[in-house]
């Protein structure tokens, strides 16, 4: 053995430190930081690379966030690819909130043509001359011109970002961006600064060039203006009076037309109820007011005078005001309330004035399709609504959204509405009622009472009402347990993917992609597989990053389940679905040779929406195949059929219908006639091989052959 002796000493040390609390230096940043980059490679961007020393501690400490024409990159990392981008890294001390930030140029090995020196200080619209005389034609650039966008909604309104300049047509192409000549060595980016007025915005767009070789900059502003649809009102009559100008009362060229009087052989007057009676037409319910933008609100109040014991007389006052010139507009629409018979008439409707018929009122009597029922001797009568319906009619991921931002004080419920986002019953809205409707969504829940619909007396909120009094009127309010918004309308909204041919025992990747460009904060869907025959692996959103196929995807009886909800934090935005990036992509296995779009479908035990930020709204999915790959039917007789897919087929052709262990024989034949292929019957045959053209297959089946059809190679 070999042994190794020697001395041994030890010792302890101890260490201690305090926190410095004198003054810190703010943070520097590099005015630029170029990067050489060869194709293929990438950099993680850190601190200590744009800092101009290493004097500000560990780099670790601090946070670095890139951005690209303004936009906030997911990662800071930079490739060969982001040759003539515009990027700027800034860096952030989390004790203070300092920051610094420094433009990054990456530069690749190719030949970098020499730019001419930028001349222009005007648009392209300027008269052509030297470069003295603010545009020429001999420099690298054109600029854009000034854009004015007329009808623009103050509130919500669509960013004049230039993508949205070009989805929507709303700026000539040669206004959207610069026009730079091809040089590998200029880039632009610009950032915006917004004025606003009562009547308009104008964004002052600073548009910067830089010459990469020369590390030359070129400024550029150019201005966007806005000019708001506001409400413009000058009518004094109603809607039937006779039109004229505007001076004559009435004209069809303003933003509103008012109710005419009206009449009905009812006590309900509020406008949600006038909208579902047959007796009043729509435009007698309420002003319509068309903006186009929402920019109107109109309110009312009622003074009731009893003209007999029959009869009210309803004068209401009619407010519009423009919500951001805040000018106010009224009006006086006379109502005439007529009571019929002299028993008791009960309504039930929903919030809205909505009716809702088959509920029980009392044992044995129910509300009619108007949602009411007349009671001819009520005396001693009282009613106690009742109604039941399946747990998740009604409900869906908007109803879920709307909990969650009221309980972040971000959206305001009225009173029935928090009525139905009382899922558990206890009195209050928490959590727990976020958790219970999820569950409704997904179809987990168990309801803990035998009723989800509720009823609400109008005036005293009771549950049961004495209907002696034929005087009175007897009004419920139901409540669907859940159902906590009614979505104004549903667009809708195609998801599309391209059509292939699956063979057994491959996994694919499937992007899905949306119609639009658009934000989502929340979606639900149904991917189903009626045939059972393709296996769901996984699924992914490249474009955000909070979905988890773990949580918010469920695999059950050959359908995929998807459920999903953004953060609170980005409820206002939603996250940015471009129309040719995969909205997601949906990993299987085939366990037979199918066509994709045979075997999904959309399913029908969720409802399929999508749910966009900022909005009420709903888009209902649509699925579309692009592509779609033809099959083909033989007639082999005794009723039987026997398809083969692609047609055109590429490469290899498919054979579905038989069983292995019958003897078919497959014969093609060329456009004159003679025998190209003769095999036994397969799962599939390689015609690769064979010229472009128009071919014909026959079968030879129980000792006959089927008649001739026409392949189509290509």
């Amino acid at each position: 053995s070999f042994y190794k002796t020697g001395n041994l000493d030890t010792c302890q040390m101890s260490v201690t430190w305090e926190e410095y609390s004198g003054p810190t230096q703010s943070i520097a940043c590099k005015d630029s930081v170029v990067f050489k980059l060869e194709w293929g490679d990438e950099v993680l961007l850190t601190p200590d690379m744009i800092f101009q020393d290493i004097r500000f501690g560990c780099a670790n400490n601090y946070s670095l966030e890139l951005f690209v024409a303004g936009n906030l990159r997911p990662q800071p990392i930079i490739t060969a690819a982001d040759t003539n981008i515009m990027l700027t890294a800034t860096t952030t001390d989390p004790n203070n909130g300092n920051q610094c930030s420094t433009r990054i140029i990456v530069l690749t090995n190719f030949y970098c043509k020499k730019p001419l020196p930028v001349c222009d200080v005007q648009c392209h619209s300027a008269p052509i001359g030297d470069c003295s005389s603010g545009h020429s034609d001999q420099d690298e650039v054109e600029w854009p011109c000034d854009i004015t966008i007329t009808g623009a909604c103050p509130f919500n309104e669509l960013y004049p970002d230039p993508d949205i300049l070009i989805w929507y047509g709303l700026a000539d192409s040669a206004d959207v961006y610069p026009a730079i000549d091809f040089s590998q060595c200029l880039s632009n980016g610009y950032y915006d600064q917004e004025m606003v007025f009562p009547t308009e915005k104008i964004i002052q767009r600073n548009w910067t060039i830089i010459d990469w070789e020369s590390d030359t900059v070129y400024e550029y502003i150019q201005n966007i203006t806005l000019e708001y649809d506001l409400t413009e009102i000058c009518d004094t009559l109603p809607w039937n009076s006779p039109t004229g100008n505007c001076g004559s009362g009435h004209t069809l060229t303003d933003d509103v037309e008012w109710p005419a009087d009206i009449t009905v052989h009812s006590l309900f007057s509020k406008p949600e109820d006038l909208a579902h009676n047959s007796e009043v037409l729509s435009q007698n319910v309420r002003p319509q007011v068309s903006t186009g933008c929402n920019v109107a609100e109109t309110t009312y109040s009622d003074i009731l005078t009893g003209i007999n014991d029959t009869t009210l007389l309803v004068e209401r006052k009619w407010n519009v005001q423009d919500v951001k010139s805040l000018e106010v507009w009224q009006y006086i629409q006379n109502i005439t309330l007529i009571r019929k018979g002299d028993g008791s008439l009960v309504c039930v409707t929903r919030e809205n004035g909505k009716p809702i018929p088959d509920v029980e009122l009392i044992p044995g009597v129910f509300t009619d399709l108007t949602g009411c029922h007349f009671f001819e001797n009520p005396a001693g009568i009282i009613v106690t609504p009742v109604k039941d319906s399946p747990i998740d009619e009604g409900v869906n991921i908007l109803d879920e959204i709307a909990i969650e931002e009221y309980l972040l004080g971000i959206r305001t419920l009225s009173e029935y509405q928090q009525y139905a986002a009382d899922l558990n019953h206890n009195l209050s809205i928490t959590a727990i009622d976020v958790v219970e409707i999820d569950k409704i969504i997904k179809g987990t829940f168990i309801p803990p009472l035998p009723h989800n619909w509720t009823f609400y007396e109008e005036n005293t909120k009771e549950h049961s009402v004495d209907i002696s009094n034929t005087l009175a009127s007897y009004k419920f309010i139901g409540v669907k347990k859940g159902d906590v918004v009614t979505a104004p309308g549903e667009e809708e909204i195609f998801l599309h993917a391209s059509d292939e041919v699956l063979n057994n025992g491959e996994t694919y990747e499937i992007p899905f992609y949306l119609d639009r460009h658009i934000h989502v904060k929340g979606f639900g869907i149904e991917i189903s597989n009626p045939g059972n025959n393709l296996e769901f692996l996984d699924v992914t959103t490249p474009q955000f990053s909070e979905f988890s196929f773990a949580q918010d995807a469920h695999v059950s009886n050959g359908s995929l389940r998807m459920v999903w909800i953004a953060s609170p934090a980005h409820f206002a935005t939603g996250f940015e679905i471009l129309e040719n990036q995969p909205f997601f992509v949906l990993r299987l296995k085939a366990n037979e040779n199918v066509i994709l779009h045979d075997a999904l479908l959309l399913g029908i035990d969720i409802k399929n929406e999508f749910i966009p930020p900022s909005t009420d709204s709903t888009f209902i999915f649509r699925l579309f195949w692009d592509g779609v790959i033809v099959s083909s039917t033989v007639d082999i007789g005794n009723g039987r059929t026997l398809e083969f897919y692609p047609n055109p087929v590429t490469n290899v052709i498919h054979f579905k219908g038989l069983s292995d262990q019958e003897n078919v024989i497959i014969t093609l034949y060329d456009g004159v006639g003679q025998t190209i292929l003769q095999s036994s019957l397969k799962e599939s045959v390689d015609l690769t091989s064979l010229h472009s053209g128009i071919y014909y297959i026959s079968f030879f089946v129980d000792g006959k052959y089927s008649k001739m059809v026409p392949v189509v190679k290509i």
